[in-house]
């Protein structure tokens, strides 16, 4: 089966998205598939992860020889994002005028199509997987009578991409344009079964639920009296990493033997250093940058936080707990709860904030047994999680999906 996955600049980035694609991709070569990554941002990006060098990976804009830098577009981003929203006329039509906004966002894609329609012709996939609801509809709207099916695996909440209270889009013609563009997809993956909930207008089409793969280490081993506590992640608004900064200052004095250790990049890296800077703890806290083998950094910790506002499925999380570290997260990160809830991990309250934070760490600090109990819990729960359980369900949804995509065509052929 070919298989292709395509999407944009989540691919640039050395984050969730990019692994778990390089990782499935990966398994599913094992499996006997061929499997290509067409990646349509302007930066040429060399992959931060291992995967197998049998997994094609190619850049549709690089022969233009136009690249950007992937930083420039996170700060026009965050720019936008701090922008009032224009109130223009067209915008107010497409809220009220679903025809009229469909037409504005045929408008905008149309120039991308031929290139699209060669792309797809060249690989000729047996399945498209794609992570947004936007490329969705790029894929319909080249090939409306395609022969292969497209699958929408979300690798968030789905609810994140319309709510305007918490969601990634503040303009609301986007928000409703995703809304309707889901349709678009023939069937649905997301990352936890609670995930579900969000699609219900879509519940006739086939969902799975497949969780990211981790690999349980054989060795637990590492030098635990360096008392340390673990961040792995992006250093962006949706980690909220300065909240585990202020947390850890407040109970720092209390445990001067203790350190926080925080391996990642993004936006918020420079804020970060001169929070520790104005905190008067820099000689506790570490920041380490990106790092592509975090062994070392898990078998030397005894606890791991992660205060994220959302996330599909924390990989850094998962790992802690594969480690058997005592784990603390947020309540109101959907996906992080339902990974340490039952016992699993430490869980405080959004409107505690910081202060929450550093109670829990204050709680985990001064008791080494509860750390451990709540470490093999984590180490127990996440054993189900393997890449070989994960392959083997995207394998079977992708030949499922396939095979009831071509028995549809075949009916409506006859029909």
């Amino acid at each position: 089966m070919r298989v292709l996955f395509y999407f944009g600049w989540s691919f640039a980035e050395t984050g969730g998205t990019q692994r778990a694609v390089l990782a499935i991709g990966s398994g599913l070569i094992a499996k006997g598939h061929s499997v290509t990554v067409l990646n349509d941002s302007l930066e040429i990006a060399t992959p931060f992860y291992p995967h197998d060098p049998a997994l094609e990976i190619r850049h549709s804009l690089q022969e233009f020889g136009k690249q950007v830098s992937l930083k420039d577009v996170q700060k026009k981003k965050q720019q936008s994002l701090n922008r009032t929203p224009k109130k223009s006329a067209s915008m107010q039509l497409q809220r009220i005028l679903p025809a009229y906004r469909r037409q504005r966002w045929r408008r905008r894609i149309r120039g991308r199509l031929p290139r699209l329609r060669q792309e797809l012709e060249r690989e000729n996939p047996d399945i498209c997987v794609v992570f947004t609801p936007d490329y969705a509809s790029l894929i319909d709207n080249a090939f409306p009578y395609r022969a292969f099916p497209i699958v929408l695996a979300f690798r968030n909440i789905p609810k994140y991409m319309f709510d305007e209270t918490v969601g990634f889009y503040e303009d609301p013609v986007a928000r409703l344009n995703y809304r309707e563009q889901i349709s678009c997809a023939d069937a649905y993956s997301v990352l936890l079964p609670e995930f579900s909930n969000y699609l219900p207008k879509h519940a006739a089409k086939p969902i799975s639920y497949i969780p990211n793969g981790i690999h349980l280490p054989s060795s637990l081993e590492g030098d635990k009296h360096k008392k340390r506590i673990l961040f792995t992640s992006r250093f962006d608004t949706a980690k909220r990493p300065q909240w585990l900064i202020n947390a850890f200052a407040k109970v720092a004095e209390k445990y001067p033997d203790w350190s926080l250790h925080m391996y990642g990049s993004g936006t918020d890296s420079e804020e970060a250093v001169e929070l520790c800077q104005s905190l008067g703890v820099p000689n506790q806290i570490k920041l380490h940058g990106a790092q592509p083998d975090l062994t070392e950094a898990y078998q030397n910790a005894e606890i791991f936080c992660i205060p994220s506002h959302f996330e599909g499925f924390s990989n850094s999380l998962a790992e802690a707990m594969s480690y058997q570290l005592a784990c603390v997260a947020v309540d109101d990160c959907i996906s992080n709860s339902a990974l340490l809830k039952d016992g699993a991990g430490y869980l405080t309250r959004v409107e505690d904030g910081a202060a929450g934070l550093a109670e829990a760490l204050d709680t985990l600090m001064g008791n080494p047994e509860l750390r451990k109990q709540l470490g093999t819990a984590a180490r127990q729960k996440i054993s189900a999680f393997t890449p070989e359980r994960v392959t083997d369900e995207w394998d079977s949804f992708l030949k499922s999906v396939k095979s009831d995509y071509k028995q549809k065509k075949r009916l409506f052929a006859r029909a």
